[in-house]
C-alpha cells in the first residue's frame, strides 16, 4: 500500500511538473506574444513616422524657416539702419560719454578681439559712407530729370 502511494504521489510530482513545465511553456509563449506585440507596435510607429505623418513635427522644422522670412525695420536695405553702423555709433557715444563703462567693456579684450572691433567699425564707416554717396546720387540723378517749371503753354 505505501508503494502504491509512493508511485501516485510521483506521479503526481510528474503531473504537477508537466503542468509546471507546460504553464512555463504558456507564459514564455506569451511573453513572446508580448514581445512580438511590442516589436509590431514599435515597427508601426516607425512606419507612421516615416510615411509622411510629419504633421507633428512640421512645427519644429519650419520655426527656422520662418525666422528667416520674419524680417524687422534693421532687416530691411531701404530704411536706412545699418546695424553695423549703429553699433559703431553706439559704441563711440558709450566712449565719449561715459569712458569708465566703454573702458571696462574693452579693457578685458584680447588684441585679436579688438582687431575685429576696429575691423567692425571700419566696415561702419564704408558702410556710412557708400548709403551717403548714394543718396547724393541719387539726388543728383533726380535734379537732372526734375524740371522746375512745366509751361505747356509757350509754343516753339
Amino acid at each position: 500500500k505505501l508503494k502504491k502511494q509512493n508511485e501516485e504521489s510521483s506521479d503526481e510530482e510528474e503531473e504537477t511538473e508537466d503542468d509546471s513545465s507546460s504553464e512555463s511553456l504558456v507564459s514564455d509563449q506569451e511573453s513572446g506574444e508580448a514581445h512580438e506585440d511590442v516589436n509590431m507596435f514599435v515597427e508601426k510607429e516607425e512606419d507612421k513616422s516615416d510615411s509622411g505623418n510629419e504633421d507633428e513635427y512640421s512645427d519644429d522644422t519650419d520655426y527656422d524657416e520662418d525666422l528667416e522670412e520674419f524680417s524687422t525695420v534693421v532687416d530691411r536695405n531701404d530704411t536706412g539702419f545699418d546695424e553695423i553702423v549703429i553699433f559703431k555709433e553706439t559704441m563711440c557715444n558709450v566712449q565719449v560719454h561715459d569712458p569708465q563703462w566703454y573702458s571696462s567693456l574693452v579693457s578685458n579684450m584680447s588684441a585679436e578681439e579688438l582687431a575685429q572691433l576696429r575691423d567692425v567699425f571700419e566696415t561702419a564707416e564704408r558702410r556710412r559712407v557708400a548709403v551717403e554717396e548714394a543718396a547724393k546720387a541719387k539726388a543728383a540723378g533726380e535734379a537732372a530729370t526734375t524740371f522746375l517749371v512745366f509751361d505747356f503753354t509757350r509754343k516753339r
